[in-house]
């Protein structure tokens, strides 16, 4: 693992959190969404899956990795489940008079539980769906989908939460929520172009140098966006990209060259920049 961030969004709804006295209840979910994460991490080291890096954001903890887990969908759906079946054993155990009923433990595992399994991105269930969907589709078909998918989600969650907030005049919580899921549905294209690039290069990485390795030729117009060949490199290859203009080759391009220019650049480029 490289490093660990904190979003700055973390500290405005921890003072949103203070100011209308839900503190307490921001604090218990928070704890349940680190016995969540803690699920996937739990899942990841058996996969023996690389971490890049974990961020922590106002609803969850993110962790990247650096490239796709073997079993993604199951990596993925484990902690959502784990937290309802919390959420089970508090009502079961409370009911045969083991423990008190803790509700606030209870609805946040549920809650929590429950709404990682939407299929909307960056949820749970919007990652395991577009695993899913990456496997019968193409990738660039698969983002559309599901980009579409947590936009719809994600603005009836912000009509949900006014509705909410106008009731209980003091809950937020769901109208911030759909407020997130849409800011990071508008960025998804950028994180999952991150997330790209962070497994080419492990694969390029994991590639045996000690022996001879099949070249794979591919052509591209000069003016294709470089972030886009980067699901080309797969497999135990090393590829060249040639650039062509007005039918013929005027460049040829390495992955080497093309994955260290879009590590160097902080905007999207095209290959005849590389």
């Amino acid at each position: 693992m490289k490093h660990i961030k904190v979003n700055p969004w973390l500290f405005l709804v921890i003072a949103i959190s203070l100011l209308t006295g839900n503190f307490f209840s921001f604090l218990v979910t928070y704890l349940s969404l680190l016995f969540h994460e803690l699920v996937h991490l739990l899942f990841l080291c058996r996969e023996k899956v690389l971490l890049h890096r974990i961020v922590f954001e106002p609803f969850g903890i993110c962790i990247e990795t650096e490239n796709e887990p073997p079993a993604g969908i199951a990596v993925y759906l484990s902690a959502p489940f784990s937290n309802l079946f919390v959420a089970f054993l508090l009502i079961w155990g409370a009911k045969n008079g083991w423990f008190p009923f803790y509700s606030q433990w209870f609805f946040s595992n549920l809650l929590l539980g429950g709404l990682n399994l939407l299929p909307c991105l960056p949820l749970d269930g919007g990652r395991a769906l577009f695993s899913f969907l990456k496997r019968y589709t193409k990738e660039g078909t698969a983002k559309k989908i599901i980009n579409l998918i947590s936009a719809i989600l994600s603005g009836f969650l912000i009509l949900l939460g006014i509705c909410l907030l106008k009731q209980t005049r003091n809950n937020p919580s769901l109208l911030m929520i759909g407020i997130f899921l849409c800011y990071t549905c508008l960025t998804s294209n950028r994180l999952m172009c991150q997330k790209s690039i962070c497994e080419a290069f492990h694969r390029m990485e994991s590639k045996n140098w000690n022996t001879p390795l099949p070249v794979v030729a591919l052509v591209a117009p000069k003016t294709y966006p470089a972030r886009k060949i980067l699901p080309k490199f797969q497999g135990e290859c090393y590829y060249t990209v040639s650039l062509i203009s007005g039918g013929y080759i005027i460049k040829t391009l390495t992955e080497t060259q093309i994955l260290s220019k879009i590590l160097r650049s902080d905007s999207e480029i095209l290959l005849k920049d590389c």
